[in-house]
């Protein structure tokens, strides 16, 4: 059997008032406001929504903590530069979005460092605020290393959406408001909506067509479509064509070289913490899109100093390896890239 695969080199870019975690950040700020009209779905069969959000190219489905973390992409121009949610984004205007970087989260904007909305499937991380679905919310901005709101204070909330299925947002920054935090709890909960609405046997493909068709409008049966880039942190996305027999229950990326990194340059514990899950639903013939980003390559000896990010002059080619379950190879080529400088 044959894999047909696509791919894209993305440049790089408890409870407040109920019991708290042991050691936690002192709050500095408690925010108060009312509740904003929301679809709250209440979900029937979290196995299915799991899967569902596998396959949708605007959800990235990671383990995590013993369960599952599904969090929504983002969309900006650069590492650096504001963005918006990738779903949002492309809803917006599907022509303005081609050449832009996709991240597996960690939204940006003018008053937030960091803005991350995750369906989480099992345990919620500590110092988490689970908000009521109506009514009065009151939540804590925390402070890690300043007694006073800034860059680096954050604060976490979630909803619940059925036993152990939370839908999770953090936020890092000075606002004092969290007005980030209201919207992404609203917009991710209409994506969880769609989400739930979509029928019985659906493809992917056609549910999906305006994300395909902006990001791989080339992409035409069983063809092959790279497109280059210089990496340092191997951040490596493309489209899987579902082919029976074929288990993508967990992509990996690997790059390799035998003189610059001995052996393998990726670190096999990350690349297995960073693998993205595509589900089960799916049938042959169909497509679903992953991205594994920030994989640093570690070089062996002195070679930083001639392929490093910091002090290098250049870059190295590497063997890039698109890996299923157990190590299945499912594409292989040759790309440049830079070593991560320890």
């Amino acid at each position: 059997m044959r894999l047909a695969i696509a791919l894209l080199l993305v440049p790089l870019l408890g409870c407040w008032g109920g019991l708290s975690a042991r050691g936690a950040n002192p709050v500095l700020q408690e925010v108060t406001a009312q509740a904003p009209p929301l679809t709250l779905t209440t979900v029937a069969d979290p196995a299915s929504l799991l899967d569902d959000l596998k396959r949708s190219p605007f959800w990235y489905v990671t383990s995590a903590n013993g369960g599952w973390s599904a969090s929504l992409r983002t969309l900006a121009s650069s590492r650096r530069d504001d963005g918006d949610f990738l779903s949002r984004a492309l809803a917006a205007d599907p022509t303005a979005v081609a050449g832009q970087r996709i991240a597996n989260g960690g939204l940006r904007s003018a008053d937030v460092i960091t803005l991350d909305a995750s369906v989480r499937f099992g345990p919620i991380p500590d110092e988490t605020t689970v908000l009521p679905a109506s009514g009065a919310w009151r939540f804590p901005i925390r402070g890690r290393y300043s007694t006073t709101l800034d860059g680096n204070s954050y604060s976490q909330v979630a909803l619940t959406l059925a036993p152990d299925v939370h839908l999770v947002v953090y936020e890092q920054g000075q606002d004092p408001a969290r007005a980030a935090t209201l919207d992404a709890l609203t917009h991710a909960l209409d994506q969880v909506a769609r989400v739930l609405a979509l029928p019985a046997g659906y493809r992917g493909a056609d549910v999906y067509r305006d994300f395909y068709d902006a990001f791989f409008p080339a992409l035409t049966g069983t063809g092959r479509i790279r497109f280059a880039g210089l990496q340092d942190r191997d951040s490596i996305g493309g489209v899987l064509e579902v082919i029976d027999g074929v288990d993508l229950a967990g992509v990996q990326v690997q790059v390799s070289h035998p003189t610059y990194c001995g052996g393998t340059c990726t670190v096999g514990f990350r690349q297995q913490r960073k693998a993205e899950h595509l589900g089960s639903g799916a049938t042959a013939t169909d497509r679903v899109f992953f991205l594994v980003e920030d994989n640093a390559c570690l070089l062996a000896g002195s070679w930083d100093q001639q392929f490093g990010t910091f002090s290098g002059s250049g870059p190295f080619v590497g063997t890039v390896e698109i890996l299923g379950p157990g190590g299945v190879v499912l594409d292989r080529y040759d790309g440049p890239f830079r070593g991560w400088e320890r």
